[in-house]
């Protein structure tokens, strides 16, 4: 059976189909690595719970081998959205279950994207690698009590980091003997959360009285902007944020911050959990990567990222509001990458190598420009402004094909 593909500009966006991807697959050289399933101590870490009170876990590669470098550690959060209120959270349960608790998880999990040990591919392929399944559902910012409020939940994103650092550092020697470096990365919620808890990483580390230092964060796809979505009766992301915030306590993120004390009314300070709001004011090192049509924040704000069947309205809010304001907001960063194609979340997939925009860059070409701590930082933005969506030649999704 043919595949049905629709071009924009150079950039190819297609329906899912196996055969078209396995062509696409074709000459693309990857080396996922397996990682092994691991539970935080609940007696040490009573606080680091899923929202149904199991243990908070984490995905290590084990280097038996020995050919990992154990004097640089990156530490990568999940994605999976969010919720912001009781109705939301009763939807996320009934919907999202593997995303509240631990007892779904795998053994063991593969991965590639920045785990991937290819160094072809990857500039990170020969750290030691630890990935962290989502379960709190607050963006890994929240940290709240279960109660009747929160129908029984607890929201404990910030005590879920806290305990794998600690235990990375008790369990499995990061920083000793030899002194490490910490990568601290996420994708989509989980760069939400590392944007919103890079800066207090520092003081975490030092509390733990470890001999680890934060090189610098990776944070994928976190550049929210804020625009009234089309979609009629969906809660804007503003509007979502400004629920988490309360909801699920997330105070303890924003009191001591930069952005904090930029956003001082009680009525603002949900805008510090808020990509085009917090990143511009961030302190420690990072590089971003900010999609110009991101599939996810679309699908909110037009309902869908199926983009042969969009509107005239859907196509001219994706051209002339959602790309120029993605734009924008990039510019008052120190460190991005942003390409004008319609995707999302690249961290754990081939297009952390494989999209690429001006010059053949790619996000794991910005990751790389990172790991000299003398580098100078720098944002490259792909420049087709006019011809379409998804106009990048370099746009040619393998895993997310739309």
């Amino acid at each position: 059976k043919a595949t049905v593909s629709v071009l924009y500009c150079g950039g190819t966006i297609m329906q899912t189909h196996p055969i078209l991807l396995a062509i696409l697959a074709v000459g693309v050289k990857t080396s996922k690595v397996e990682l092994n399933l691991h539970s935080i101590d609940l007696e040490e870490h009573p606080l680091a719970v899923c929202n149904d009170g199991t243990a908070q876990g984490y995905y290590i590669s084990d280097n038996a081998s020995g050919e990992e470098d154990e004097e640089t550690w990156v530490m990568h959060l999940e994605g999976g959205g969010w919720c912001w209120d009781q109705a939301s959270c009763a939807e996320r349960q009934s919907q999202s279950y593997g995303l509240t608790t631990n007892k779904t998880w795998a053994a063991s999990v593969e991965k590639t994207g920045i785990f991937d040990s290819n160094p072809e591919n990857n500039p990170l392929s020969k750290f030691r690698k630890v990935f962290v399944p989502y379960c709190t559902s607050d963006g890994w910012m929240g940290n709240r009590a279960a109660s009747p409020e929160t129908e029984n939940w607890s929201f404990r994103g910030q005590e879920a980091i806290k305990a794998t650092i600690s235990t990375l550092i008790t369990r499995h020697n990061m920083g000793s003997p030899t002194p490490a470096k910490f990568v601290f990365s996420g994708c989509s919620a989980g760069g939400r959360g590392a944007m919103v808890n890079i800066d207090y990483i520092p003081e975490i580390l030092s509390g733990l009285s470890s001999n680890v230092t934060l090189a610098f964060g990776i944070l994928d796809s976190a550049l929210y902007v804020d625009l009234q979505p089309i979609t009629p009766g969906v809660t804007s992301l503003a509007d979502q944020n400004k629920g988490v915030y309360t909801y699920a306590n997330c105070s303890g993120r924003v009191e001591g911050s930069k952005c904090g004390d930029i956003y001082q009314s009680p009525s603002d300070r949900w805008k510090c959990l808020f990509g085009a709001y917090r990143m511009p004011t961030l302190v420690q090192r990072y590089v971003a990567n900010a999609a110009q049509f991101d599939s996810y924040q679309l699908s909110v704000d037009v309902g869908s990222v199926v983009v042969r069947n969009y509107s005239e309205q859907q196509t001219d809010f994706a051209l002339h509001s959602f790309q120029p304001a993605t734009r924008q907001a990039v510019a008052t960063l120190t460190s991005a990458f942003s390409a004008p194609c319609l995707h999302h979340c690249v961290t754990e997939e081939l297009e952390f190598w494989n999209i690429t925009t001006d010059g053949l860059v790619s996000f794991a070409t910005a990751v790389s420009g990172m790991l000299s701590p003398r580098s100078t930082p720098s944002v490259v933005v792909g420049n087709c402004t006019e011809n379409g969506i998804n106009c990048g030649t370099g746009c040619n999704p393998v895993t997310q094909p739309w």
